[in-house]
C-alpha cells in the first residue's frame, strides 16, 4: 500500500495538470447527477472546478517538497547522491514548473551529479541556471550559492584560472551582504571555500586546525571532512593518518565518489 501511495504521489507530481482536470471531471460528474441543472449549477461547477484546481497544484506542490526532502535525506544519512538525481531529473520533465522551482530542481541536480563523481555534467546543468529567475528574496543567498558551487567545481575539474575568478567573486559578493538571514544561509559555504583555498595554497596544517572546530551534523558531511583531512595528512607526508581517514571514507562513504578517490589514493600510499 505503501508503495502504491508513493507511485501515486509521484505520477501526480509529474502530471499536475493532467491530475487537476481529471479531478475537476469527476467532480463535475457528481455534481451534475446529483443536483438540478441552471445558472446556479453553471456558477457553482465553473468555481468548484477553478477550486479543485488550485488545491490539487497546491498539494502537487507539497508533495514535490516531500520527494525532493527525502531523496536529499538519502544523501545526508545514507550517501547515496541517486534517488536525488532521479526525482529531479524527472520533476524537471513535468508539465508545470515555474521559474524559481526550474532554477532549484537545476542547483539540486548539479548537487547529485557533484556528488557521483560527473563533474562535467555537474558544470553544464550549474551554467543552466538563472538565479535573477529566482524568488526575489533569495536572490541574493542563491547566487552566492551559485557561485561557491561554480568554484568548487572548477576546483575539482583542475580549471584553476576559473576557480579563481569565482573564488574571488564569492569573496566579493559575500563582503557585500548586510542582510543577517543572507549571511546565515551561505555562511558555512563561505567557510568551506576558504578552507577549499587554504589548501590550494598548501597551508594544510592551517586548514586541519580550522576543521577541528567545525561540526558534522549530517553523515555526509563527515565523509568531506574526511577526505579533506586525508589529503592534507598525505599533503604533510604523514601516511598513518592519511590511511586513517581514507579508510573512513571507504567504509562509509556509500555511493559518493569519494569513495572511488580514497581507494585510488589509498594504492599510492
Amino acid at each position: 500500500m505503501k508503495k502504491f501511495s508513493e507511485k501515486l504521489t509521484r505520477w501526480i507530481a509529474y502530471h499536475e495538470i493532467l491530475a487537476a482536470i481529471i479531478i475537476s471531471i469527476l467532480c463535475c460528474s457528481v455534481y451534475t447527477f446529483i443536483f438540478c441543472g441552471g445558472i446556479t449549477s453553471l456558477f457553482v461547477v465553473v468555481g468548484g472546478n477553478i477550486f479543485v484546481i488550485y488545491l490539487v497544484c497546491r498539494f502537487v506542490s507539497y508533495r514535490k517538497h516531500i520527494l525532493i526532502n527525502k531523496a536529499f535525506d538519502k544523501l545526508d544519512r545514507e550517501c547515496d547522491p541517486y534517488p536525488l538525481y532521479v526525482e529531479v531529473s524527472d520533476l524537471l520533465k513535468s508539465a508545470v514548473r515555474n521559474k524559481n522551482t526550474t532554477q532549484l530542481f537545476l542547483m539540486y541536480k548539479h548537487n547529485a551529479l557533484t556528488h557521483m563523481g560527473d563533474f562535467e555534467q555537474a558544470y553544464a546543468t550549474l551554467s543552466e541556471v538563472d538565479v535573477s529567475k529566482m524568488s526575489k528574496k533569495f536572490v541574493a543567498s542563491m547566487s552566492i550559492l551559485h557561485t561557491y558551487y561554480m568554484f568548487s567545481l572548477c576546483d575539482k575539474m583542475g580549471r584553476d584560472s576559473e576557480a579563481d575568478h569565482w573564488y574571488n567573486k564569492l569573496l566579493d559578493d559575500y563582503s557585500a551582504v548586510r542582510d543577517p538571514l543572507t549571511i546565515g544561509r551561505v555562511g558555512r559555504s563561505v567557510e568551506n571555500a576558504k578552507l577549499t583555498d587554504m589548501f590550494r595554497r598548501g597551508e594544510y596544517e592551517a586548514v586541519i586546525e580550522m576543521m577541528e572546530d567545525s561540526t558534522t551534523p549530517t553523515k555526509l558531511s563527515e565523509i568531506i571532512r574526511a577526505m579533506r583531512y586525508a589529503k592534507c595528512y598525505v599533503g604533510l607526508g604523514d601516511t598513518e593518518n592519511a590511511r586513517e581517514q581514507l579508510e573512513f571514507v571507504i567504509e562509509n562513504g556509500g555511493k559518493l565518489y569519494y569513495v572511488k578517490q580514497a581507494e585510488e589514493m589509498m594504492e599510492t600510499l
